[in-house]
């Protein structure tokens, strides 16, 4: 018995690093120039979409909460007829499934309905890689590597509305504001943390003073060591849907659950390679338009995460949301090296300790399994 268990636990999670050898592979050959970005996007996309879709309930951490949540909601129509009780449920978390159950009924309605974010989120976010990034066959890795993981398994609706931000960085720098307002306010239906979208407006994204941000920086920390209480009582005082839903959670989990490691291997390397750009970003600008502004936000990530620290729920939801943006940054290293194929390594390399990190560290996944 312990036999089959141990054997059963490999191949799962062998799943995972198969479809990393796999999209290495893909890389290898656009480098090889046999095939091109957009073949990577569909067959990449294709292949995360049928693992996040017909995923067995209990190989995330959330599937079960979420059918369970599922199962409470009443029909589509009582969202609209008793509003009162269910406003802290954003709209298209609570219309989707109590819709797929009213017309497909049990237990058809639960595959559905992971497969309709699987797939909105997965067509949000490939859409965004394919418009930001210089190198989308590394996105593609980097986003597998952890925001995959982290979101399409088991946040469903946090990627929702992730993708929707990359589309907005866009949206925010071609200046089609009337798209802008569209993309927030269909990430508010599926995530009211999509309302972070809107610190956009505050960033120039022409123009970018590295030694404002290393200040910045700096009374960042000394300010989350020495006023941290201040800040996140000043948060939960905000008046916003997903602030108190946050607020609720973070009175119901206890001081051990809520300590937040600052030196962890995870976010130090994080910090590291955001260094590394912010040193090349003159260059990098000239590469690729889109640098100032995705570094702009990748560093108010990092922030976020250490002024909100003393609140690990509010710390990790911020960080992640605005973090999204790294796997379009991170991939820009390879134009700091000489030569690219140290760049490619280094990315490599990267993203192998990162789903390492994920999966035998944290473990956000157990071993996978299929639906059927």
């Amino acid at each position: 018995m312990q036999h089959d268990s141990l054997l059963n636990y490999i191949l799962g999670m062998a799943v995972y690093y198969a479809i990393f050898l796999l999209l290495t592979g893909l890389i290898l050959a656009k480098i090889a120039k046999y095939i091109d970005d957009k073949f990577i996007l569909i067959i990449a996309g294709c292949l995360l979409f049928c693992i996040a879709a017909f995923r067995m309930p209990g190989v995330d951490k959330d599937s079960l909460a979420y059918i369970t949540s599922f199962n409470f909601f009443k029909d589509p129509i009582n969202y609209f007829t008793n509003h009162d009780d269910w406003f802290f449920f954003e709209p298209f978390y609570y219309l989707i499934p109590s819709t797929t159950r009213f017309l497909f009924g049990e237990p058809v309605y639960v595959r559905l309905t992971f497969a309709i974010f699987a797939g909105v989120a997965l067509l949000f976010t490939f859409k965004g890689i394919y418009k930001l990034s210089s190198f989308p066959e590394l996105s593609i890795l980097q986003f597998f590597c952890y925001y995959f993981l982290l979101l399409e398994m088991t946040q469903i609706r946090a990627g929702v509305v992730c993708g929707l931000f990359l589309l907005a960085i866009y949206f925010h720098f071609k200046k089609k504001y009337a798209w802008f307002v569209i993309t927030v306010l269909t990430g508010l239906l599926f995530h009211y943390t999509a309302v972070l979208m809107l610190v956009l407006l505050l960033l120039n994204t022409e123009k970018f003073n590295l030694r404002l941000y290393l200040i910045v920086g700096l009374v960042s920390v000394v300010i989350a060591f020495v006023s941290s209480d201040f800040i996140i009582a000043s948060i939960f005082k905000l008046n916003f849907s997903f602030v108190q839903k946050m607020a609720l959670e973070f009175a119901s989990i206890n001081t051990s659950e809520n300590k937040i490691n600052l030196f962890n291997v995870a976010f130090l390397m994080n910090v590291s390679f955001t260094a590394w750009l912010f040193i090349h970003h003159k260059k990098l600008q000239e590469k690729n338009a889109f640098t100032y502004i995705l570094l702009k936000v990748q560093a108010i990530g990092i922030l976020a995460f250490i002024l909100l620290s003393p609140v690990s729920v509010i710390a990790f939801r911020v960080s992640e949301f605005l973090g999204i943006v790294n796997i379009i940054t991170i991939p820009l290293i390879v134009y700091t090296f000489r030569s690219r194929l140290v760049g490619y390594t280094v990315i490599f390399g990267y993203s192998f300790i990162l789903l390492l990190l994920n999966l035998q560290y944290a473990e956000l996944l157990k071993p996978y399994k299929l639906v059927f």
